[in-house]
């Protein structure tokens, strides 16, 4: 019987005690910024049995990859790791599935000059999707800003597909030089809004992101979708 006076974020920790050292270093990342301080500051919080570990792994979506190599479940990971690190997370996921990451992309679309980004890009070379990934993260479980974010994000998808012919030489992405390839918006949330699809583009909590990716293919029909074809 579940004992109601454990909170459910602790009630979330499966198997892995809290003692283990890769997640009392996840807790140990929660002290930086990454806009004013490096990861070598990260590392140097660590005792140095840890620091061994990792080894060769030199940013957040590494060591993160590393973790879920390592048996630590997603939710673990999201109940130590704060909203600060979100996209991190979110490309670490996608590039612990297979695909090619690439965070915060800008482009500026050709019917205006004013730039708009992409949290993440996601490209599989086997299938070719492109995920064009926005984090979201809100304080109320409200439905609504959800919903119009997804709205911005197909308009987005569409304003990326008119201007890759601008963009064909940026070699961090891959998938502008495929003979085919499919465009997939999709939005990413901190927490579980009840929500699955709105107007076909999927709207995923990040504590269900792998289980996504995984089953993606009884997801795909009802995803909206550009599909490009040269």
């Amino acid at each position: 019987m579940t004992d109601p006076t454990i909170p459910d974020w602790l009630r979330g920790i499966e198997n892995t005690p809290i003692s283990s050292p890769l997640l009392i270093a996840l807790n140990k990342l929660n002290e930086i910024d990454l806009r004013t301080d490096d990861f070598d500051k990260f590392l140097d919080l660590l005792p140095s049995a840890i620091r061994k570990e990792l080894e060769g792994i030199d940013t957040i979506q590494k060591f993160i990859e590393f973790i879920l190599t390592e048996g630590i479940s997603l939710k673990q990971i999201v109940n130590h790791l704060n909203w600060k690190h979100f996209e991190e997370l979110t490309a670490a996921v996608f590039s612990f599935s297979g695909y090619d990451t690439i965070c915060n992309f800008y482009f500026v679309p050709l019917s205006d000059n004013k730039r708009l980004e992409f949290d993440v890009i996601c490209e599989s070379k086997e299938s070719r999707d492109v995920f064009l990934v926005d984090c979201k993260r809100y304080k109320t479980p409200s439905q609504a800003p959800i919903r119009k974010a997804a709205d911005m994000q197909k308009e987005r998808a569409l304003q990326f597909l008119h201007a890759i012919s601008m963009i064909h030489s940026d070699t961090r992405l891959s998938f502008p030089k495929w003979d085919r390839y499919v465009l997939i918006p999709i939005i990413v949330t901190w927490r579980d809004h009840s929500i699955k699809f709105h107007d076909n583009v999927p709207i995923v909590s990040i504590a269900n992101l792998i289980d996504f990716i995984v089953n993606f293919p009884e997801y795909r029909d009802f995803c909206y979708k550009i599909v490009q074809d040269w």
